[in-house]
């Protein structure tokens, strides 16, 4: 596959992912968790049926079972992923879901003895130092904006408390 096309083909999937994100976290604030579950499978499924059916082929019993545990971590993982944006804001959440290149890369070399090269750590530490700094300031924010509509003092810097008169 030419470089450029992989590159789009990446593009393309990177803004697919990110609608998806968007509407997941749209849909958890009307929907149950587990509703989002199926209809996103269902959909998913006729939609990846017509291409499948192209290059579709008997799959082996140990093919199936790892099918169905690929799809089962993946259920499991994609319902966290929707009870998370149902408790907290997008924006928060995620960054946190980077943290799969870690566990990837981990799992790759405990399962496949791979290394990642020099500059997938580089582009892995870039992500995972942005993800903590914007995981810090959304904390931070949360608790400005809490203490702000409480009228409280402000985590930053404290309000000089009133003076009395008198001894």
């Amino acid at each position: 596959m030419d470089i450029g096309l992989a590159a789009m083909v990446g593009l393309f999937a990177a803004f697919l992912g990110a609608l998806s994100t968007t509407l997941i976290k749209r849909l958890s604030a009307i929907e149950a968790a587990l509703t989002i579950l199926v209809y996103f499978g269902l959909f998913s499924s006729i939609l990846t049926a017509i291409p499948a059916h192209f290059v579709w082929r008997r799959l082996t019993g140990d093919e199936l079972a790892q099918l169905a545990l690929v799809g089962a971590l993946g259920a499991v993982g994609q319902f966290c992923q929707v009870r998370a944006y149902v408790t907290r804001e997008l924006m928060a959440v995620a960054p946190i879901d980077y943290s799969r290149l870690i566990f990837a890369g981990i799992t790759g070399f405990l399962l496949f003895a791979e290394l990642p090269e020099r500059y997938t750590l580089v582009g892995a530490a870039i992500i995972v130092g942005s993800t903590l700094y914007i995981a810090y300031r959304e904390t931070h924010l949360s608790r400005t904006h809490r203490a702000i509509a409480r009228d409280e003092p402000r985590p930053i810097a404290a309000r000089p408390k009133p003076r009395r008169a008198g001894p």
